[in-house]
Formats: structure tokens, C-alpha cells, sequence
């Protein structure tokens, strides 16, 4: 839930995630029994922030139904095509327990830890759309807990898994912007296939207008140029002097003397 370009300094932006998530399995064979595949799709819900540390480097952090997800934003190309790299760290846990009324009890517990290094790109096509995409590292170490009345089994494993990521945002207001977006990982040690899409809103961390937006003028002699763009010319004067026409006066200056 997040676009190439960084958060400008000093400026915060802010997103919501409505999104679902899946997993899907293939059926496979274990110890001569045959285990069917299966495919579970649930509900999600994000909320991030991102504050701007410089122009080219963001921090941010998201919060979700089941976990939460820290890291950092560094863009190292910028222009009509925008390169960062993400790296980020996220945690999530997941428990259930049951009694029945012999008193038989049992839980299970998940927990999950991800370290992300996402590669991002970004071809910006004007100034209110953008196509968003690029490859996804992660590495994933899973710890589970089960237990019965007073006997507990407990595992780790981890994997390294490969993925990538589609998003289309598009600007609608001066520092609004609505992205859907697609996220595919799959596990290299397991035959499965993980799936994450919805719609981001993102809002907040506006970037300073484009000169070529505001409508702007070529700089007029006896006139400084203002931050990010030059200034428009007086009303009167041409965009750019004419030949034969001294240069308006600077602002407050006495008017030139009549030939």
C-alpha cells in the first residue's frame, strides 16, 4: 500500500487498505494419503502513515487485523520513471482454542515473521496517473504452538519466498489518491500460492506542483524567480520582452521616464 515516490520532507501521508487475503494449495501425497488441496479467502484491513526523513527516504508503518509491519522507503531514481527500494519487517499471529464439556481443551498458535525487500517501479504517465509494479523478496520464519489437555507440540520453519505487485494509482485531488493493487507471493519450499488485492486510499504528503502545472513564465529580467517556479509576468507586459521594448521595472520601482 505505497507508490515508488517517497513522502516529501517533513510531510506525513496516510493510507487505508481494503483489501482480501488468500492462500491456495495443491493436493499432494503424504505417506500414501492423498491430501487435498484448498483454497481460504478472508477479509483484510490496513492502516499505514509514512513520514518523509528527506526527499528520497520515507519511514512508515502499518497496522492490520493480525499483525503490524515497520520498515523503511529509499528512492534512488526519480522523474517520468521512479525507483525505490522498501525494506521492511512485519509480524503476525494467529491462535484458536475449543473445549468440549468433558473438559477437553486445545488451542493452536501461529506466529509469523516476514523480512521484506520489495524492488519498486513507477511510470509516471501524467500528472494524475501512474503505473506502479516490481519484484518482491521475502523471507518468512514461522513458529506454531499446539497443545491438548497437558501435551504441546511446538515447530519452526522458514522459507524464502518470491513475488510481485501491480498497482495503478490515481491522483483525484491535490494530495488524494486511490490505488488498486495486487500483491502474488509463493513460497520456493511449498506448493502454494498467496495472494493479496483491494483498493489503497492514500491521502496527505502533497508534492510541491509542477512549474509546468501553475501555468508558469520564463523568468522576466529585474524579476527573482520564487521558490519552484518563476513568477508571472505583470499585467501589461508580455510573457517574454519584446524587441525594441525595455524590460518592465522591478516591483515597486519608480516607472522609466517617457522618450
Amino acid at each position: 500500500m505505497q507508490t515508488p515516490r517517497t513522502v516529501p520532507q517533513g510531510q506525513v501521508r496516510f493510507g487505508l487498505g481494503l483489501e482480501a487475503v488468500g492462500i491456495k494449495t495443491a493436493s499432494r501425497t503424504s505417506n500414501g494419503v492423498n491430501v487435498p488441496g484448498t483454497s481460504v479467502t478472508l477479509p483484510q484491513f490496513e492502516f499505514a502513515a509514512r513520514y518523509g526523513l528527506t526527499d528520497n527516504l520515507d519511514i512508515g508503518g502499518k497496522l492490520y487485523l493480525i499483525g503490524a509491519e515497520l520498515g523503511l522507503k529509499y528512492q534512488f531514481v526519480r522523474g517520468d520513471l521512479d525507483i525505490a527500494v522498501a525494506p521492511a519487517a512485519s509480524y503476525i499471529s494467529l491462535s484458536d482454542s475449543s473445549s468440549d464439556g468433558a473438559g477437553n481443551s486445545s488451542s493452536t498458535s501461529i506466529k509469523v515473521t516476514y523480512l521484506h525487500l520489495p524492488v519498486l517501479f513507477g511510470f509516471n504517465l501524467n500528472e494524475n496517473f501512474a503505473l506502479s509494479f516490481g519484484p518482491k523478496l521475502l523471507y518468512a520464519i514461522v513458529s506454531g504452538t499446539a497443545s491438548s489437555n497437558s501435551d504441546t507440540a511446538s515447530a519452526t520453519t522458514n522459507g524464502l519466498w518470491v513475488g510481485g505487485y501491480v498497482s495503478l494509482p490515481i491522483k483525484v485531488g491535490h494530495a488524494f489518491w486511490i490505488a488498486p493493487e495486487l500483491n502474488v507471493y509463493r513460497p520456493l519450499n511449498e506448493d502454494a500460492f498467496i495472494y493479496q488485492g483491494g483498493l489503497a486510499l492514500l491521502f496527505g504528503g502533497a508534492e510541491p506542483p509542477h512549474p509546468s502545472a501553475l501555468g508558469a513564465y520564463p523568468p522576466q529580467p529585474g524579476y527573482p524567480p520564487q521558490p519552484g517556479y518563476p513568477p508571472q509576468p505583470q499585467p501589461g507586459y508580455p510573457a517574454q520582452p519584446q524587441p525594441g521594448y525595455p524590460p518592465p521595472p522591478p516591483p515597486g520601482a519608480p516607472p522609466p521616464p517617457r522618450p
